[in-house]
């Protein structure tokens, strides 16, 4: 009998290899990644619409400001703008306290708030920068913080801005 190729079998939805859930198998048939509803049934399947979080006025370059799908939400970088107008030019403080406003502004879209934050990711110009930064979050998670990671850059989009936060969020379905 010939040695069928990889390259022959059917590719499944869970990557090229074999599914680790198939034993003993020579096609991923029984994968559970390629298992679809039979038509007009969705018996089993849990199925998580994906829902674009844009607060008026926020919406920059045509991407999305938060994107929620199921209980997950994340949160693209924020910048220190309100209504398009750069907020706190050269105080790190101020510009941490706006971040935190546009996140909660989104988190309001998706029916969260900052008790849902599990990680923040801060990108800064300067490392000095930090302390401010670290103070505005401080002040706002002191009971349960979120992991988080900083980063100091070359740059941001616009030299006006000392630092950037992303976040993400987990709320209850």
């Amino acid at each position: 009998m010939a040695a069928t190729s990889m390259s022959a079998l059917p590719i499944p939805a869970c990557g090229p290899r074999r599914c680790r859930s198939v034993a003993a198998e020579s096609t991923w048939r029984g994968c559970p990644c390629r298992r679809r509803p039979a038509r007009g049934r969705d018996e089993g399947l849990h199925v998580m619409e994906r829902h674009n979080l844009n607060p008026p006025g926020m919406t920059f370059a045509g991407m999305s400001q938060g994107v929620a799908r199921g209980g997950l939400i994340h949160i693209s970088g924020q910048v220190s703008l309100d209504q398009g107008k750069v907020v706190g030019i050269g105080d790190a403080v101020a510009q941490a306290r706006q971040c935190f406003v546009n996140i909660e502004e989104v988190l309001r879209l998706a029916g969260a708030t900052l008790d849902d934050v599990v990680a923040l990711r801060c990108y800064l110009v300067d490392a000095r920068h930090y302390a401010d930064y670290a103070l505005v979050k401080n002040a706002l998670f002191a009971d349960n913080p979120p992991c988080g990671t900083a980063v100091v850059v070359k740059e941001l989009l616009s030299p006006d801005f000392l630092l950037e936060v992303e976040a993400v969020a987990q709320r209850s379905l």
